[in-house]
């Protein structure tokens, strides 16, 4: 098998022969830029959704701190439903009637429904309690 050669011995066709050229460089360049992109909003996404999540477990901590605060003065933040009845009373405020704590409002203040319900995911009835779960 023969290896073909260049027919000319200079230098600069040497040179020339071993080169990338313009267009593949630019082909290069292009292809880490797209994959730079695309790494770049994946990684934007993963942050928007770690910030979500912070932000409902803080929610979550917010409303069990309430309603502990509510039952320790004698209020049923439940009133016989469960955990979103709770937090909707807390949303609405509930106000202690007797006790130490007579005429206090307990609320909690969500700016939107999706709050609450990703707080809800954090959060569980213990008896006559609202509890946060961290996991």
């Amino acid at each position: 098998m023969t290896h073909l050669q260049p027919t000319t011995s200079s230098a600069f066709h040497r040179r020339l022969l071993r080169a990338h050229t313009l267009v593949e460089l630019l082909v290069v360049i292009a292809v880490l830029s797209a994959l730079t992109a695309t790494a770049l909003v994946a990684y934007n996404g993963h942050l928007r959704d770690a910030a979500l999540e912070m932000m409902n477990r803080r929610n979550a901590q917010e409303i069990a701190a309430e309603c502990q605060r509510a039952e320790a003065s004698g209020v049923d933040v439940f009133g016989g439903g469960s955990v979103e009845a709770a937090i909707l009373n807390l949303i609405d405020g509930v106000v202690a009637t007797d006790g130490p704590f007579r005429g206090r409002a307990f609320k909690v203040i969500l700016p939107s429904v999706e709050d609450y319900q990703g707080a809800m995911n954090h959060l569980d009835r213990r008896g006559t309690t609202v509890l946060y779960l961290p996991e």
